[in-house]
């Protein structure tokens, strides 16, 4: 939406651990990409960029933002305060509970989809865009 094209390059694998969000800054550091941005597929994974961002006297969010997914305690309890998507956790146990009754019991399809609310919750981690049009990295 924001007018970059996708460059594969910026995007690095991850297994949802803090070890795999350090992987990812030593990997994308190591193919010789810039970036001013990176979201995280979860906040473990983002504070795990950042512990490896500050290692390399990167300022977070100074140099490089960054954005992580679950606001789980990791988000509050790093430093910076983790800029994350909130998803509702207990709704979401609740909902699977209730989609596994209704499939046992043969009352539900296979292909039943359910979307969940999520909401951006703006914490110390990120900072505005910079005007040299630096583009945005990401673990999934």
């Amino acid at each position: 939406d924001a007018g970059f094209p996708p460059d594969e390059r910026l995007a690095v694998r991850g297994d949802y651990s803090l070890a795999s969000g350090e992987a990812a800054i030593d990997e994308l550091y190591g193919r010789g990409v810039s970036f001013s941005a990176l979201f995280a597929s979860n906040d473990e994974m983002a504070v795990g960029a950042i512990n490896r961002l500050r290692e390399r006297g990167v300022s977070v969010p100074g140099d490089v933002s960054v954005v992580g997914f679950d606001d789980t305690i990791f988000a509050v309890a790093c430093n910076p305060p983790l800029t994350t998507v909130r998803q509702p956790q207990r709704d979401i146990g609740v909902e699977v509970m209730r989609l596994m009754i209704e499939r046992l019991a043969g009352r539900l399809p296979l292909a039943a989809k359910v979307v969940m609310p999520t909401g951006l919750v703006v914490r110390s981690s990120t900072a505005p865009a910079k005007p040299e049009g630096r583009v945005a990295a990401g673990t999934r």
